[in-house]
């Protein structure tokens, strides 16, 4: 079950972005270099970013819709001759998603990497506002 949630890293770069959604899992740095997901559900709201030193754990569909709500960015994958492919883009592009970035044989594979993708363009558009 531990595959529906973004990475440790990924979920501390998504903090710096700005992500403080409520999720039912958090990770935990219990001693320098291990770092373990826990249950954080104290109540019906779940964990945030703000509560503490830990780091909200989103699902892969959190992380992806809020950045459709917070960055107006889209995504896309799709299955093509036993690959698969993503796209992924901007609201403001009007009828473009994008463009293709790789091919690759495991879905989770193409949405952490369009994940990636989507986290290195709001960096850039958060340097520049």
């Amino acid at each position: 079950m531990t595959d529906q949630f973004i990475a440790y890293e990924t979920a501390k770069t998504m903090r710096e972005l700005g992500f403080n959604e409520p999720c039912f899992f958090c990770y935990r740095e219990d001693s320098p270099g291990k770092v373990n997901l826990y249950n954080a559900t104290d109540g019906p709201e779940g964990y945030s970013n703000e509560e503490g030193i830990d780091v909200a754990a989103p699902t892969y569909q959190q992380a992806f819709e809020w950045f459709r709500k917070e960055y107006g960015m889209l995504h896309a994958i799709v299955p093509n001759r036993g690959d698969f492919l993503y796209f992924y883009g901007h609201t403001f592009f009007r009828g473009s998603m994008g463009t293709v970035t790789g091919t690759f044989v495991e879905y989770r594979e193409a949405e952490k990497e369009c994940l990636r993708k989507l986290i290195e363009d709001a960096e850039a558009l958060k340097s520049i506002t």
